[in-house]
């Protein structure tokens, strides 16, 4: 029966200390299969425990006569506890058998599941490359918009699945709970291992991180393609309407051209001119246009950036504006021409000298329109449009000097014809005159050019400088949230960059736009960036110095302590020389007053990291609006609870290595007293003894 029960015994050890945490199916399966073999064990036991209960029953109830009652009680007492043992085991093994049943099952479908929807996020995760990769061509761009939608749809649907995976999760927790509520209360003295299913939490994280990641890559190629597609209609759009612009500007140039070849008289020719001059400022309006294609082009082949077909669309684009400029530019030039011809063909029907006097009245009219101060938009677009309308003046100007040219040709004609005639020399005056007027204003309208180009200049610069200056402000932002607190150099760096920012490319930018108010602003945000930059700073140092103070303090009481240790390793000796256990009683009482004296120490370095913590947390939202540790603090706040650890350990240790010095101490003064009695004791007997054995001569003499 005892036998039984040391069986009975090393089974139970053997559940308990064979126990371990369960988080894989594998884990399951093994623990599964040792409890299997333990129960198979217990049942081979059931005849014999069956058989010796039996025998007791017997031999109580027969030999109650001839047993003492404290042989009934002990055979009671080993029957009682045999049956409840084995009882006991049995129904522990049959509680967890389904227990482990139940988790395998569950941790299988759990990794069968969980593996379904991995090769499924990566699937679409695939198919989403592929997608944006083909949705460069305008061709497939809505079958890409449809497949993109099918996939989000999918997508969409799968979140049932990770709920269910959840759901399962929680099953497997709670399964696991109660594995683990079950063996602690078969065996409240075993130490096991504290529940954590970090490995079961880390794939539901993964899996949620995963779907998260592609539902998000879902809608942004969603987004995408809905933009690409806004950029094809419009850059398409733009293109047809400038296509259809410049086929219309050459069907009228066609027609009016077949008009001025049918006339063989000048009636109507001012309306003729008028035309052309209307077709002039149509194809002058043309370039608005082809600028607003090329933008869109531009924007067009930033967003195909990456895909299949991006230099391919690139290139044709870039073909078929090239080839919208030439038919413009030819059109252009075919107006010109015609514009000059009419011009000169009406001069000449006017007269020499009424047309110079025209042209010379045209002359002084647009020298006292430019003489007027005019007020520059500060806006590029209205610029670009006053450019627009002083290209045409300046072609007016040279169609009409081309005109005079040809009136002072002329004239020259007829003052040599005619050297003595008073009315030549006067024409011939007054052509010059012009002359000296249209270079006059050339060079004004010219002058005007080049002050739009300028301030165009300066405003594209400007906007430019403030976009970068916006940028660097950003990434300097971006930069101070992600930077460790106590790396000062970091912090003085982003400083120096934002005073370098404030001192060159903004003093620059303030020179050249002081006229554009937005400045001030941008002004105010970098010294508002500075002073949360400097106060940040503050906050780094002061934590960089509490880092300093309890790095400091953590190295002096881990020294401390190591000392300490060093010198208890002597306590480890056994020893019952009572010499060498005064000199052990004496160290331990040394180093248990050393001890106490790294309380102090050790409740200054709580209280410094305790500070550390807080100035952390507190700059950490006022910059992320959130709290969080750095790695820095992190490890810091381990690094002292393994000190801890060691701290109570070694006061741990001392006080128990007294206890056990005292408790020698005692022992071996019990055994002195003991061994003493015990000398005397056998000196008497020995003294008995001989006087009992000798003569009585010789009793006489150890008498006397």
């Amino acid at each position: 029966m005892s036998e039984i029960l040391n069986a009975f015994g090393a089974i139970s050890t053997a559940i308990s200390e064979g126990f371990w945490l369960v988080t894989s199916s594998e884990d399951v399966s093994s623990a599964f299969d040792r409890m299997q073999k333990m129960r198979i064990e217990l049942l081979t036991y059931a005849s014999k425990v069956q058989e010796y209960i039996e025998e007791t029953d017997r031999l109580c109830t027969e030999g109650a006569e001839f047993l003492t009652p404290d042989q009934f009680n002990s055979l009671k007492e080993y029957r009682n506890k045999l049956e409840t043992n084995y009882n006991q085991l049995l129904q522990h093994v049959d509680v967890i058998l389904p227990r482990l049943n139940v988790l395998t099952k569950l941790l299988l479908k759990f990794s069968n599941e969980s593996g379904l929807l991995h090769s499924f996020l990566n699937e679409k995760t695939r198919e989403l490359t592929i997608i944006r990769a083909e949705s460069g061509d305008s061709q497939v761009l809505q079958a890409s918009r449809q497949k993109a939608k099918a996939v989000l749809d999918e997508v969409v649907a799968a979140k049932e699945h990770l709920k269910d995976i959840f759901t399962l999760s929680t099953r497997i927790q709670s399964e696991i709970d109660g594995y683990v509520t079950e063996m602690r209360s078969q065996y409240p003295s075993a130490q096991f291992p504290s529940i954590d299913t970090h490995e079961l939490m880390g794939a539901i994280s993964r899996l949620q991180t995963d779907y998260d990641i592609l539902l998000r890559n879902c809608h942004e190629l969603s987004a995408y393609l809905s933009q690409l597609k806004s950029l094809v209609v419009t850059h398409t759009q733009n293109v047809e309407n400038l296509n259809e612009s410049i086929t219309g500007l050459e069907r009228k140039i066609s027609e009016t051209e077949s008009i001025l070849r049918s006339t063989n008289t000048m009636d109507g020719g001012s309306i003729i001119l008028s035309e052309l001059e209307t077709l002039h400022h149509v194809s002058f309006e043309q370039t608005g246009k082809i600028e607003t294609v090329t933008r869109s082009a531009v924007d067009l082949s930033n967003a195909l950036m990456g895909t299949d077909a991006h230099e391919r669309i690139s290139r044709e684009n870039q073909r078929h504006i090239e080839e919208l400029i030439r038919r413009k530019t030819r059109a252009q030039k075919r107006i010109e021409e015609n514009i000059d011809l009419w011009r000169s063909k009406l001069a000449k029907m006017e007269g020499i000298r009424e047309g110079v006097m025209n042209i010379i009245i045209w002359l002084d009219e647009e020298n006292k329109r430019y003489s007027e101060p005019i007020s520059l938009p500060l806006y590029v677009d209205k610029l670009t449009e006053l450019r627009h309308q002083n290209e045409l003046r300046q072609r007016e100007i040279s169609s009409r000097r081309k005109v005079l040219t040809d009136l002072a040709a002329d004239a020259q004609k007829i003052a040599a014809a005619n050297p003595d005639s008073v009315a030549s020399r006067q024409m011939l005056s007054d052509c010059n005159d012009a002359q000296r007027k249209f270079a006059t204003l050339f060079a004004i309208s010219k002058a005007w050019a080049d002050n739009i180009t300028e301030l165009t200049t300066a405003l594209t610069d400007f906007n430019d400088m403030e976009t970068s200056i916006n940028e660097k402000l950003l990434l300097l932002n971006e930069k101070l949230s992600n930077i460790s607190l106590t790396d000062i150099s970091s912090l003085n760096e982003i400083s120096n960059e934002l005073k370098h920012l404030a001192q060159g490319e903004w003093k620059e930018m303030e020179s050249k736009c002081r006229w554009i108010f937005a400045v001030t602003h941008t002004d105010n945000a970098i010294k508002k960036c500075v002073s949360r930059v400097e106060e940040f700073i503050g906050h780094g140092c002061e934590i960089k110095k509490l880092c300093k103070t309890s790095n400091e303090l953590k190295s002096k009481l881990t020294a401390n302590l190591e000392d300490i240790e060093a010198k208890a390793q002597v306590l480890e000796k056994c020893s019952l020389n009572p010499i060498d256990l005064a000199k052990q009683r004496s160290t331990c009482q040394q180093l248990q007053m050393e001890y106490q004296n790294c309380r102090s120490e050790f409740e200054t370095l709580s209280e410094t990291i305790s500070k550390l913590v807080e100035a952390e947390s507190i700059t950490s939202m006022k910059i992320k609006g959130t709290v969080e540790q750095s790695e820095q603090v992190q490890g810091t706040l381990r690094e002292m609870s393994s000190l801890q650890q060691k701290y109570t350990a070694l006061g741990s240790f001392l006080r128990l290595k007294d206890e056990k010095i005292s408790m020698d101490s005692a022992k071996l003064s019990d055994w002195d007293l003991q061994r003493d009695s015990l000398a005397r004791w056998i000196n008497n007997e020995s003294k008995r003894l001989q006087l009992s054995v000798c003569s009585p001569q010789t009793y006489y003499a150890l008498a006397i």
